[in-house]
């Protein structure tokens, strides 16, 4: 883990979750938040760096691990029915592990309950856009290469090769549920930016402005909303990406 002498970094358990917080360490009482969620196959000690860059511009970072990565387990996530059977199943526990991690940040950590955003990368992109839906106390989403449209991505985990249990059956119809798309009440004239790369083959940008053009006219204020596709670009989070993020959140 790189160090500096700008941030602390410290290592807990919050419910047994193992937590990196990343934070400036001149900061007030009640400081802006950023809960962040990695991607399928990846871990907390990857985020540290991006942690990090979000911290110099004064925000306190959570990254909570994902149940079936780095400490909670270790998966074949090339393998395409570990992909069928686990994908969803970290959604659904990044969601329902939420709750947990955004109040012990208010109540132990001295996050500003009006000033929480929330964000991700690939599958955590997917979990956090589904938490801000559901937790409308969170002020902003961030989503680096994610989706809030859920109905093709259901679509697509099911075409993968393999045989679907009905477990798998039972999963999908409750991922259904979860879909940002069909909540837009929930999400009208909140802050939400979209970052996703053109040429990403891995999760196909054309969900997120399926969801911002479904969106877009309901919004008062149009800056509050943000969809941006990045040239040249694949399932990468980029330095130009990380850029627009905080421009959004800074302005």
């Amino acid at each position: 883990m790189i160090k500096s002498k700008m941030f602390t970094y410290d290592e807990i358990y919050i419910d047994g979750i193992q937590t990196y917080i990343i934070k400036p360490k001149k900061i007030e009482d009640k400081i802006k938040t950023l809960i962040f969620y990695h991607g399928w196959g990846s871990n907390i000690e990857r985020q540290v760096f991006r942690g990090t860059i979000f911290a110099s511009y004064g925000y306190q970072v959570i990254i909570p691990e994902e149940i079936h990565h780095g400490s909670r387990g270790n998966l074949d996530y090339e393998d395409a029915n570990t992909i069928k059977e686990y994908f969803f199943r970290t959604l659904m526990g990044n969601v329902e592990e939420s709750t947990r991690i955004y109040k012990h940040a208010i109540k132990n950590l001295g996050a500003d309950e009006n000033n929480i955003i929330i964000g991700g990368h690939s599958l955590g992109a997917i979990s956090a856009g589904a938490i801000f839906t559901f937790n409308k106390k969170i002020k902003s989403l961030i989503s680096f290469n994610g989706s809030m449209e859920f109905e093709e991505l259901v679509k697509g985990i099911s075409q993968i090769q393999g045989t679907e249990t009905y477990e798998m059956m039972r999963r999908n119809e409750f991922i259904r549920t979860l879909n940002p798309i069909r909540y837009p009440e929930n999400l009208v004239d909140r802050k939400i930016c979209l970052l996703n790369g053109q040429n990403d083959h891995t999760v196909d940008n054309s969900m997120n402005e399926k969801f911002y053009q479904s969106i877009k006219e309901k919004y008062k204020n149009k800056k509050d909303l943000c969809f941006e596709k990045f040239e040249k670009t694949g399932h990468q989070l980029t330095t130009q990406m990380l850029e627009r993020a905080l421009e959004f959140l800074e302005n």
